[in-house]
């Protein structure tokens, strides 16, 4: 999905209250080009510019027994049957800006530019149970561009929402994108005591009966995109449920965007708050099915806390026994930060210390070992994952769960015994620690983790001012 802006999760800027106080706000949806509803023959499709690269290529050569390939990031795939090329051909899939009316996670240039198959091939993007969130898979559909900028979208193709799959038959290639009919931003959000947000529906429009006025593209199975039409629009908070206060909308309530306020205390129940906009869409047919009124949701949860918090994480592994010929322990650290906003958690300023082993050499018998420095050791940290999970319960931390990348080594050991001297490890591992889950609190966390064994792990949470 396209990125939230912050702005909504801070108070009011003086601009927004001032469209407030003008009740511009209420209208401020875009106006399309259908002069006349009734008169199909006047809708022009929406155009825009062609999308840049934004991501990385897949290539991969393909011939006249077929084959498939998807992108770098897994959401399109095309899949070429067999007859469909004539001879071996390079076939490339590119991420690009996404410039769709309505559009969807991403769009992609197909390529060859306008190569034509002997045999419709088929184009499927995947989606998440996150992008329904924000619309409804009867109103997800698949969209092109052609060379003049202007967007059209299929009218027959098929959405599987059991596998997530939409996908579409064509005999061409040139720039496509899923896209919605209907659309909530943002789908989810956390607020806090007090403040407000905006909440928007976007929306484009494609019934399944218009024509394309004279001078688009001539082909009955593709329809034009246009970029809203005349919906009506209205809003509700926790389906107009009063037992408790869960905030209110700031001026008109009757348009496309609104604002929200939050309450002045976190609600007891209802939590996250529903904020549901209600739109008519006037009867409009899209894939065979007619649409009047429609609901979407954005779920909104209150809480007491401010979310904008930064920590410093340091952790230390310990190994007993490391060279398996004499009593020894091996030590390695590394430290990272640990943001949270609005928009989640990252992780950054990624340390690795080199480690140490004490005693550095010992023996066994007729064996002994000599512990060779490397630079990395063990705890490797290059990257990962957080995960803020939010709690609405008073006096409650919300948690942050991490999933690291680690890429380390074995500790290096020159072993010596009867038949002379021999380096021992160094082979690559995966790095340690994998995960790791902390409360968000204002005071220093001492978190210990052992596997019953031989290895520990002491994590070091430090709030910063």
């Amino acid at each position: 999905m396209k990125k939230q802006s912050t702005m909504f999760f801070r108070p009011l800027s003086l601009l927004f209250c001032a469209i407030l106080a003008t009740g511009i706000f209420a209208g401020c949806k875009k106006i399309n080009s259908i002069t006349n509803p009734q008169n199909p023959q006047t809708v022009q499709p929406e155009t825009t510019p062609v999308g840049t690269p934004n991501g990385t290529t897949v290539s991969k050569s393909i011939g006249p027994s077929g084959g498939s390939i998807i992108s770098d990031d897994g959401v399109a795939e095309l899949i070429i049957p067999a007859n469909a090329l004539g001879t071996n051909t390079a076939i490339s899939i590119q991420p690009i800006t996404n410039n769709c009316p309505g559009g969807g996670p991403g769009a992609y240039r197909f390529t060859p530019d306008k190569l034509h198959f002997d045999q419709p091939v088929t184009i499927k993007f995947h989606y998440t149970d996150d992008d329904l969130k924000s619309t409804i898979a009867d109103l997800m559909g698949i969209a092109f561009q052609d060379s003049t900028g202007a967007w059209y979208r299929f009218k027959d193709f098929t959405n599987d929402p059991g596998n997530k799959v939409i996908s579409v038959s064509t005999n061409h290639f040139t720039d496509y994108s899923q896209f919605y009919i209907l659309r909530i931003t943002p789908q989810s959000a956390t607020l806090k005591t007090g403040l407000s947000l905006g909440v928007q529906v976007n929306i484009v429009y494609s019934d399944d009966a218009e024509q394309i006025a004279s001078g688009g593209s001539g082909d009955p199975s593709v329809l034009p995109i246009v970029d809203d039409n005349n919906a009506t629009y209205s809003w509700s908070i926790n389906q107009g449920h009063t037992d408790q206060d869960y905030g209110k909308f700031l001026g008109d309530a009757t348009g496309n965007m609104v604002a929200y306020q939050a309450p002045a205390a976190v609600p007891t129940s209802g939590n996250p708050v529903a904020v549901a906009a209600h739109v008519n869409l006037g009867g409009i047919t899209f894939h065979g099915k007619k649409f009047n009124d429609t609901a979407l949701v954005a779920n909104i949860r209150i809480v007491d806390k401010n979310i904008n918090s930064s920590f410093d994480v340091s952790v230390i592994l310990q190994i007993m026994k490391t060279s398996d010929v004499y009593n020894d322990k091996y030590l390695d650290s590394a430290s990272f930060t640990v943001d949270v906003n609005e928009n989640g958690a990252t992780l950054s300023n990624f340390l690795n210390y080199p480690p140490s082993v004490t005693p550095p050499s010992g023996s066994a018998g007729n064996t002994s070992a000599q512990w060779t420095p490397d630079a990395t050791g063990i705890t490797n940290i290059t990257g990962g994952t957080a995960y803020h999970t939010v709690t609405a319960i008073p006096n409650t931390p919300d948690t942050i769960a991490m999933l690291f990348v680690n890429q380390g080594i074995t500790p290096i050991w020159t072993v010596t015994d009867q038949f002379g001297p021999a380096t021992s490890g160094g082979d690559p591992v995966v790095g340690a620690p994998a995960s790791f889950l902390f409360g968000m609190a204002d005071s220093v966390q001492h978190i210990y983790f052992t596997n019953g064994g031989t290895l520990s792990m002491f994590f070091t949470v430090t709030p910063k001012q």
